[in-house]
């Protein structure tokens, strides 16, 4: 039985509990928790748990002990030591700027120590380890859990449930936004608030609406952001784009779970009570805090979260800023309230990078996850996969690149028919056009060079990859017309490449989507569709001009569900069209020609047409497929042969 019910609002004895999630490994949770922790406004001490199955890295970033933490906590409990050597105090760490932190051991997890952790956060204890465990939230700690990318259903999904907000970090240059879609809609489908944080806001309204989720706030993409927040430069952080972002952040989520309570208990010098603070990091009163784009309770005139209103709308998803109270001090009139300090606080880390973080800091309310979707009730009801959809042309023009068969470019222009521009690209820009298209979701620098020359890289590898990116934006430029850089985007400051879908259609784009509308098919008519769309795609092996060997698993996949397809339609159609089933089970022999099964299929097909003369033919070409292989046909084959030609006349 948990020991912490849920609860809608919190005195100021009580702690939060913010848990950070990840929809895929690499979102960027650790780095959004460690700015979360860092400008958390008080007064209140803020503690990070590291929760990730993927293990700890905090302390191995900073030189601290991975074992002091979550490990050093469980000894202690399992030896039974007295209470003292069980307080949080006893186990916690310092990052750099004063952030405590429990360390967890590195590497993935098997089970316990995630259910350990998840036992510490949630309260639900369950044997003699965790049960004289002191509570964080007795003691009125903020913990902010890095909960990494957990798996719906698992222990560290169980700390979503239970904590007080769920923040989603989403990270669009690398997170598909159906997947992101139904991740956050399975980590979230019970509990409290949820909110979701979209790194790189240059990635245009399409991602947003792709996504189909209320979005709280855009971080800055910064590859360096998260380990320029471990070092002790106090230089950087007066250049540092997501503090600020971070504190605006972290204010609203304080000012709408902790309000601010009432002043009428003071003492006789005019000054609130002492308080304790667990772990002594910023001393000082609470900030005072202006409206930022937050709704109010009818009726109340406080700030709230994802209100409910009587028409059972959620008013969460209007975040029309709202007029400082009277009571509130009024903020300077020439700026505007969202580019105004959320605190009293003038640190390095604020005052400098304000007017540039704000273009980030669109925040709207953490609404409560059962009440901002319809749908997360039920099965979530996905958006059509933007793979499928023809993606809108700039200036008329769309590059259609073919992957199956040998790599081949087309120019769709609305006044024009299609036309091949193939051979206006060399041999290795239509490679590296290859590699970006099998790789929808971008590619780093490294990973390019990686997949083009597979370990035997040139003497000046990113010259060498600088180079063949020119080459190929400058083809392309000059057969559309257009800037190239179009459509061979670079994301996240030129980490990342990708070939950019407003642009560029990809046939693999499309069978991959056409792949997973099968997958989630609800009718026979949509999967029939499905798997038509699949083999009119599939129509010859994936990528035949390349040969590395990180194709080949790419290229077997292809094959299988193409198979798959194909199977799945001739079972389908061999009593209604048997003919079509043939041609089907033909085409399938072209991509699989050693599979006998296959054969014996065609074969049987042959005898029930009628087409008793096409047994013979089809007999001797199996014969010559399988002695490539140094095989001959199996005695089934055989005896089915001499079958159908004597007993189906």
């Amino acid at each position: 039985m948990s020991s912490r019910a849920p609860h809608s609002g919190h005195d100021e004895g009580r702690g939060l509990l913010i848990a950070v999630a990840g929809v895929a490994p690499g979102s960027g949770v650790t780095t959004t928790t460690v700015a979360l922790a860092r400008t958390w406004p008080g007064p209140d001490p803020a503690v990070i748990v590291e929760a990730g199955p993927a293990g700890g890295r905090l302390a191995n970033a900073i030189g601290a002990d991975p074992y002091r933490g979550l490990a050093s906590m469980a000894r202690a409990a399992a030896a039974g030591t007295p209470t003292r050597a069980l307080e949080w105090t006893e186990h916690v760490q310092l990052l750099p700027g004063g952030v405590a932190f429990l360390a967890s051991p590195p590497g993935p997890d098997r089970g316990p120590r995630s259910a350990w952790t998840a036992a510490l956060l949630t309260g639900d204890y369950h044997g003699p380890p965790t049960r004289d465990l002191p509570s964080w939230n007795r003691a009125g700690a903020i913990v902010i859990a890095d909960c990494g990318a957990p798996e719906p259903g698992s222990a560290i999904a169980s700390i979503l449930d239970h904590a007080d907000a769920r923040l989603l970090v989403v990270h669009a240059g690398r997170d598909n936004p159906a997947h992101a879609r139904r991740r956050i809609l399975e980590l979230t489908a019970t509990g409290g608030r949820r909110a979701v944080l979209l790194i790189d806001p240059d990635s245009g309204g399409d991602y947003v609406t792709e996504l189909g989720l209320p979005i709280m706030a855009y971080l800055p993409a910064d590859p360096g952001i998260g380990a320029a927040l471990l070092r002790r430069s106090l230089p950087w952080t007066r250049r540092n784009q997501l503090l600020p972002v971070t504190r605006l952040i972290a204010t609203a989520i304080d000012t709408q779970l902790r309000p601010t309570p009432p002043t009428s208990i003071e003492t006789r010098n005019g000054r609130p009570p002492a308080r304790h603070h667990l772990f002594g990091r910023r001393p000082g009163t609470r900030p005072t805090v202006y409206r930022i784009d937050l709704p109010n309770h009818p009726g109340t005139g406080r700030a709230g979260i994802g209100h409910q209103n009587r028409h059972d709308t959620n008013s969460a998803t209007t975040a029309a800023a709202q007029p400082p109270s009277p009571s509130a001090p009024s903020p300077a009139h020439d700026v505007p309230p969202e580019l105004r300090s959320p605190s009293t606080d003038h640190g390095a880390d604020s005052s400098a990078t304000a007017p540039t973080a704000a273009r980030h800091a669109r925040l709207a309310p953490l609404p409560r996850g059962e009440q901002s979707d319809t749908t997360s009730r039920h099965e979530p009801a996905v958006a059509p996969d933007p793979m499928l959809a023809s993606p809108a042309t700039a200036g008329g023009h769309l590059l259609v690149v073919q992957l199956f068969g040998p790599t081949q470019l087309w120019l769709d222009a609305a006044d024009a028919p299609r036309n091949e521009i193939t051979g206006r690209l060399q041999p290795q820009s239509l490679e590296l056009l290859a590699v970006l298209g099998l790789h929808p979701g971008g590619m780093t620098r490294d990973e390019l060079l990686e997949a083009l020359w597979s370990g035997h890289l040139p003497a000046k590898p990113n010259n060498a990859l600088t180079n063949a990116i020119s080459r190929l934006r400058i083809a392309l430029g000059s057969a559309t017309g257009t800037d190239g850089h179009t459509a061979v985007q670079a994301t996240q400051g030129r980490a990342r490449y990708r070939l950019d879908p407003a642009h560029v259609r990809v046939d693999y784009w499309d069978f991959t989507g056409a792949v997973a509308a099968r997958r989630r098919a609800a009718t026979t008519e949509e999967r029939a569709a499905a798997c038509q769309r699949i083999i009119d795609i599939a129509t010859a092996p994936l990528a035949l001009d390349l040969s590395q060997p990180w194709i080949e698993p790419m290229r077997e996949a292809a094959r299988r569900d193409a198979l798959n397809a194909l199977g799945w339609l001739a079972s389908h159609t061999v009593t209604t069209d048997p003919r079509t089933t043939l041609n089907m089970l033909e085409t399938a022999a072209e991509t699989d020609p050693y599979n006998e099964a296959l054969w014996q299929d065609i074969l049987r097909l042959h005898a029930k047409l009628g087409e008793y003369d096409a047994l013979t033919r089809t007999y001797t070409l199996l014969s010559r497929k399988l002695t490539e292989i140094d095989a001959t046909p199996s005695r089934e084959t055989q005896q089915l042969l001499h079958h159908l030609q004597h007993t189906t006349r």
